[in-house]
């Protein structure tokens, strides 16, 4: 039996990302270097399909990159 697919999305700014998952799972984390590490632990345990993060001017820099460093899979798309 195949499992469902698993979609993240993150809106970014400066200070917070806010994090959502397809089936209504929110939460919040700052958008700093310690956090990282939390935020990819935490998600990989979702076994996400797809993370997508708006681009921002470079403020999901730091999250992209944990993410994919993490091996998870994630995409930054412009939000227009």
């Amino acid at each position: 039996m195949a499992t469902a697919p698993v979609y993240i999305g993150m809106d970014v700014s400066k200070a917070v990302l806010d994090i959502f998952v397809a089936d209504g799972e929110f939460w919040q984390t700052e958008n700093v270097d310690s956090a990282m590490e939390a935020l990819c632990e935490r998600i990989t345990s979702l076994k996400p399909t797809l993370i997508v993060l708006e681009a921002t001017g470079g403020y999901e820099l730091r999250a992209a990159a944990a993410l994919a460093a993490a091996g998870l899979p994630v995409a930054v798309v412009n939000p227009r």
